[in-house]
């Protein structure tokens, strides 16, 4: 009888080098500067801040017939572009001052930049040499608290890294969302590594995008988590789309949403990760595992450094 043997894991790099954390003095945001925290407590990241004043807004106030409706009142009445510009200044010192409370028992900093500039745009710009974008699940603007706010529907879809949407538990996440193509592998490596190791996983499993799901293809990756000594029970997504997952959530009584994929995750995954998230309010990181093992600026494009 032979008795089989865990391979040596290889050295891993940091699974995250550099964050944006989205930021505006709203609730949401709070909870996201939180969450990043709370993800990225035992690493050593790089941690910037971004508040946006949005430029299309500043515009609109310079019109003559532009008006703000109360959200409580509803009652309309002029915005002047005076106005709005000393709104924005106090946002942006109620971003600091929310900064400061937060890492007040903290030792670690984060490098707040302002810009003006719209919202997604800016996001996108300044992610491209990150590894991690964080962002709360609606804004200031949002007509309901848990809603999913329209910046963070196009940063789902558009976001050039891993994005971590919402809160985040302190204690760790034993659930996770895996499509069992040719990838799965990878991008299981990659969540372990945020769940850790010792604690029995749930799997939710998808089909590949394109093809059947096989019994072969469980048994391997049912092999692989085996011989990393990693305990973890498999189950089906049925049906494959949002509806699917939902129930599967449920069922398992899983209270995070960690989704790995590989960097050519499709339009198709996407769309169906918004209209999950549109329906339950939880913890979201989605990860890019085709990028966390490479510096950032290798991730976005940029050439390596040579030696």
């Amino acid at each position: 009888m032979t008795e089989r043997r865990r391979p040596e894991a290889p050295p891993r790099a940091r699974l995250f080098r550099r964050a944006l954390i989205m930021l505006d003095a709203s609730l949401a945001s709070t909870e996201a500067l939180r969450a990043a925290l709370t993800l990225l407590r035992d690493g050593d990241v790089e941690l910037r801040g971004l508040y946006v004043e949005d430029r299309d807004l500043l515009r609109s106030a310079g019109l003559p017939f532009t008006r703000e409706v109360g959200a409580y009142t509803g009652v309309a009445r002029p915005l002047a572009s005076d106005t709005l510009e000393a709104r924005l200044q106090d946002r942006a010192q109620l971003v600091r001052a929310a900064i400061r409370r937060a890492l007040a028992h903290e030792r670690r900093e984060v490098a707040l930049q302002v810009l003006r500039d719209r919202v997604v745009a800016a996001a996108l710009s300044e992610a491209r040499d990150s590894d991690l974008l964080v962002l709360g699940r609606t804004g200031w603007a949002s007509g309901r608290a848990r809603s999913l706010g329209s910046n963070a529907r196009q940063l789902i879809h558009l976001a050039p890294c891993s994005l971590l949407l919402g809160t985040w538990p302190e204690r760790a996440v034993t659930g996770i969302v895996v499509r069992a193509d040719e990838h799965a592998e990878q991008a299981l490596d990659a969540a372990l590594r945020v769940g850790g190791d010792g604690r029995e996983y749930t799997l939710l499993v998808l089909p590949p995008e394109t093809g059947e799901l096989k019994d072969q293809r469980l048994a391997e990756i049912t092999d692989w988590l085996e011989t990393r000594g990693v305990s973890a029970r498999l189950r089906v997504v049925y049906p494959p789309d949002e509806n699917g997952l939902l129930k599967a959530l449920l069922q398992e009584q899983i209270g995070a949403l960690l989704i790995s994929r590989t960097q050519d995750g499709s339009e198709e995954e996407r769309g169906m990760i918004t209209r999950l998230l549109e329906r339950v309010d939880l913890p979201f990181l989605l990860l890019r595992a085709g990028a966390v093992d490479q510096p950032a600026e290798e991730a976005a494009g940029a050439p390596p450094a040579s030696g």
